[in-house]
């Protein structure tokens, strides 16, 4: 069994021998959920092969070849879940397996807090992730037709989402040459064209280098994690690995001269999305300030974006912001009239250049810090969240343990946020409409107009 090398996020750390394991004891959770993580560079060339791999280890193992052979063996672990998933977390693309099982006092006949069953629930998850079911040199031809139409099925799905559309596509151009702009489903042309000894290629990739973390959380014995975890780990062809190193997210200011990309679809109403940045990363020391920031700017109802642009002005049928944390990137949006435009960008410009003239009244200032800290109180109580910080901690290279953070942001003052606001600064304007007149002069329409969206990514 590995020794304890440390902690992230409140979990403790163990190092096996290419694989980290994270275990965080909590008796409050009904059942135990353990996340399997590994992370690439996410890179044009591999993201759509990466997209579609959990989904395919989903589908089968050697000893459980198709789908009701596995889901029989999840039924035999007390309704055990499997899940999939990828996204992307700075500029790194990011899948898991996902497992939940029920607690050992809730398992008729289980000894102590279940250890048995976490032995066997481990297995099958690292099953799952190391002894995919192949045929020849490949995965199945099948199932790869069947989850890359899926997977293209999905992606172009996307444009009856609006909202997440244009939020999509306004990242495609505040990170055009970045790796962050790039799809963290991957590409339905490339993904046509991927066949099974593709995705056999990335998978070894993948098991010989990349980094691989496994967090279990609920009510266990760390120890007895541990040890399962190490005897599964070796049974499956577990070792000493060479792990990238994986480069730290690309972090920059904002253009001198903002860029404006309109497009078209069919719709009525339109969405106009402010693409910010600020040269802060997950570690810098102003950070917390940042948070403090967008939760001002458009993180909740009582924040300046909804309350100026859609309560006072009646400019939006909705407006907030989004700050995608580790990257430095501020995405304030509202969903408008496209005929009022000018207005609601004036207004929404207007809050920013508040922010950074220290226009923050205390009521603004205390509702977003209480806000801020009930959500990572909140967090604390969902085992999903408590992994995702845990995972945002280990992507970063950089400790949150949640008490701690929630320290800091008591700490932060009016002028931290001001310092933040003035580091702020206007990347990219981008407007989703349906093609309509724009009756208040169109503000921003510019040099890279592209009508006409393709729907597809």
């Amino acid at each position: 069994m590995g020794a304890s090398q440390g902690r992230t996020a409140g979990f403790t750390r163990h190092e096996l021998p290419g694989l980290r394991v994270h275990v965080r004891p909590d008796p409050r959770f009904k059942r135990v959920t353990a996340v399997l993580a590994w992370q690439m560079p996410l890179a044009a060339e591999t993201a759509s092969p990466f997209a579609l791999l959990p989904r395919l280890l989903r589908r089968g193992t050697r000893r459980h070849p198709d789908l009701p052979s596995l889901e029989r063996a999840l039924a035999d672990l007390y309704g055990a879940h499997l899940g999939v998933g990828v996204e992307k977390m700075g500029d790194r693309h990011l899948a898991t397996l996902t497992l939940t099982w029920p607690a050992g006092r809730f398992v008729p006949g289980a000894a102590g807090p279940g250890e048995a069953l976490a032995r066997r629930a481990l297995g099958l998850l690292l099953e799952v992730f190391a002894e995919p079911y192949l045929e020849g040199e490949g995965f199945p031809a099948q199932r790869v037709e069947e989850e890359r139409t899926a997977q293209i099925q999905r992606i172009r799905a996307l444009v009856n989402d609006k909202a997440s559309y244009a939020l999509r596509h306004c990242v495609e151009h505040l990170c055009a040459g970045e790796p962050y702009g790039i799809s963290e489903l991957g590409d339905p042309d490339r993904l046509a064209t991927l066949d099974g000894e593709d995705l056999v290629r990335l998978h070894r990739r993948v098991r010989a280098v990349a980094p691989l973390d496994l967090l279990v959380t609920g009510p266990v014995e760390p120890g007895a994690v541990v040890e399962a975890v190490a005897e599964a780990w070796a049974a499956r062809g577990g070792g000493t690995r060479e792990v990238l190193e994986l480069p730290p997210p690309v972090i920059r200011g904002p253009r001198p001269e903002p860029r404006r990309v309109e497009e078209t679809l069919p719709m009525e109403q339109g969405w106009l999305v402010l693409g910010l940045r600020a040269p802060i990363g997950f570690d810098h020391p102003l950070r917390p300030a940042l948070e403090m920031y967008n939760g001002i700017l458009g993180g909740f109802v009582h924040s300046k974006l909804f309350m100026n642009v859609r309560e006072r002005a009646s400019l939006a049928y909705s407006a907030w912001s989004r700050l995608v944390r580790g990257k430095g990137l501020i995405l304030a949006m509202a969903g408008i009239d496209p005929r009022r435009r000018a207005d609601a960008e004036a207004i929404m410009l207007r809050q920013i250049d508040d922010m950074a003239a220290g226009r923050i009244d205390d009521r603004e200032l205390e509702a977003t810090r209480r806000s801020l800290v009930n959500g990572l109180r909140s967090d604390q109580d969902q085992p999903a969240a408590v992994i995702r910080t845990a995972l945002e901690s280990l992507v970063y290279g950089h400790d949150e343990d949640p008490e701690a953070a929630i320290a800091r942001l008591h700490e932060v003052g009016r002028d931290e946020v001001r310092q933040v606001a003035q580091q702020v600064g206007l990347d990219t304007v981008y407007f989703l409409h349906g093609g309509t007149p724009v009756a208040d002069g169109g503000a921003g329409r510019g040099e890279d107009q592209a009508a006409g969206g393709d729907g597809g990514r």
